[in-house]
């Protein structure tokens, strides 16, 4: 069986952890967690994800809601910096990966891409190198994060 790496978006972690107005698919992403969980498929929640999903919840206008889902991403990214399976947690940022992703920003922007959506794919790309005999891909229900899948390369 083909060995995966699953690039979580803010898209997907919102509806696994409940965020209201943010959770509409949540049927379709836990059928889809528990297929993914069944192929042993590793998750990878990068920073951008955790920050973004942060920001929505500190939005919430329900203080007791805003500690709940608080709570819950904690517990998660907790499990993934422990690499509990099947969480880890995404590349570490230092400042030279920063300023690969600052270099790139000015033309991403221009196609309308944010810096969160930028430095999902560059971790992309980096699972990719570092893991050739593996599935690579972002799970995203943003339509233009979709299409970052690569085959394992066998050999």
């Amino acid at each position: 069986m083909t060995r995966s790496v699953c690039v979580i978006d803010t898209s997907v972690f919102c509806n696994m952890l409940g965020i209201p107005n943010m959770d509409d698919k949540q049927q379709v992403v836990f059928g889809r967690l528990r297929d993914l969980t069944k192929t042993n498929a590793t998750f990878v929640l990068p920073v951008a994800t955790i920050l973004e999903t942060g920001n929505h919840i500190g939005q919430l206008p329900d203080g007791r809601l805003r500690w709940e889902k608080a709570r819950r991403l904690v517990k998660r990214v907790t499990e993934a910096i422990g690499g509990e399976a099947p969480w880890v947690t995404g590349m570490n940022i230092d400042s030279t990966v920063l300023k690969k992703w600052l270099d790139g920003f000015p033309e991403n922007a221009k196609k309308g891409m944010g810096i969160a959506d930028a430095s999902i794919i560059e971790e992309w790309k980096e699972l990719c190198e570092s893991h050739r005999g593996w599935r690579v891909f972002i799970w995203s229900l943003d339509a233009h994060l979709q299409g970052y899948d690569r085959a394992p390369e066998m050999g």
